[in-house]
């Protein structure tokens, strides 16, 4: 039988996870973690991202939405670049495809947000 790769986890009642293993690639790289709460620092996130740049010259970099679906979305970058307007293209084309439910329509906007501050902070 296929996973199912659209629920909310694939663990079952009683497993536990016991480690969590990165890639050696990503050891001493740039990283940023962001997230949007409804209230407090401590809260859940509504939306968050998570990038991390590659050690390496035109390393592209990786990013990961998370609160936006089931399972966290690995987005696409495909190219290196940077600044304010490298960011904002990258931003609006990972939301392009968005198919928010009735009552979550503003994450789209969370998300471009986010993207945009991870890939070109203020």
């Amino acid at each position: 039988a296929a996973k199912r790769r659209d629920s909310e986890t694939i663990l079952k009642p009683g497993d536990v996870i016991e480690r969590i293993t990165v890639p050696g690639k990503f050891a001493g790289a740039r990283q940023l973690y962001l997230k949007a709460t409804q209230r407090a620092e401590w809260d859940f996130a509504l939306v968050s991202v998570a990038v991390v740049w590659p050690k390496g010259r035109g390393a592209i970099p990786r990013l990961v939405l998370g609160g936006v679906a089931p399972q966290p979305r690995v987005v696409e970058i495909g190219k290196t670049g940077k600044g304010k307007a490298w960011a904002e293209a990258i931003a609006t084309a990972a939301v392009a495809g968005a198919r928010p439910m009735s009552q979550n329509a503003y994450k789209v906007e969370l998300a471009r947000n986010l993207i945009r501050e991870a890939l070109a902070p203020s």
